[in-house]
């Protein structure tokens, strides 16, 4: 099972790795298997050991090992995070996601609104101490899940399950949380002011949207609705 959770992590961040910036989000749908904890096995090390050389001489030299330190120091904070019954994580109110920078350091992202919580949380507080680059923002990554996941939900209702399609609902193929830029966004069929004004009209509006054109669907179920980068 973890073996297959951290292929599903490797994946996530090959395919989109190279769609993305420079400073490049750490692929927050991988993060809730961040409450299991991801060994690495001696294989895994060794091959770690064997491509370190070329992406440092890709990315800089020392990046690798700070891309390592900072997943561990990921794996501790979201360790730090409560549960629901049903697995999914309980996000703290202080915490709006976090980045990779260019370096391969950790970047964790505080909603300004509530920095005393992250000094207060057990994990928030770690990072902080262990001298982790912050910065803050607007939004809460809750605040920003529970928007990607709503808008979803307005497009299964109104574009697979209603006898009345909503051309703009229907438009949507994805969403996608964009924690460097502290945003969603709404990926669409057909990319044009026309379309973007008409979602922001008759489906949603938020300061927290961004727009991209996709052109395949990424989910259609009632499960994982949106698919988060």
């Amino acid at each position: 099972m973890k073996k297959k959770i951290v292929s599903l992590l490797l994946l996530f961040i090959i395919v989109f790795g190279s769609q993305v910036s420079a400073q490049t989000a750490i692929l927050e749908p991988c993060t809730v298997y961040y409450n299991e904890p991801i060994c690495i096995c001696d294989e895994q090390m060794a091959l770690d050991a064997a491509v370190a050389a070329e992406i440092d001489a890709e990315r800089g030299e020392g990046y690798s090992a700070n891309k390592r330190n900072a997943l561990e120091l990921l794996m501790l904070l979201h360790d730090g995070f409560a549960t629901r019954r049903d697995g999914t994580v309980m996000y703290p109110d202080f915490y709006a996601g976090t980045y990779i920078d260019d370096s391969g350091s950790l970047v964790l992202l505080i909603a300004a609104s509530h920095q005393r919580s992250a000094l207060e949380h057990e994990g928030g507080a770690l990072l902080i101490e262990a001298g982790v680059s912050y910065r803050f923002v607007e939004f809460s990554y809750a605040e920003l899940l529970a928007t990607s996941e709503r808008i979803m939900d307005i497009r299964l209702e109104r574009a697979v399950l209603s006898d009345d399609i909503c051309v703009y609902a229907s438009n949507v193929t994805g969403t996608g949380i964009r924690t460097d830029l502290n945003m969603i966004t709404v990926f669409l069929l057909e990319y044009n002011d026309d379309m973007i004004a008409g979602f922001k009209r008759y489906v949603y509006d938020s300061p927290m949207l961004m727009f991209r054109q996709l052109d395949f669907v990424l989910d259609l179920s009632g499960g994982q609705h949106s698919f988060r980068t």
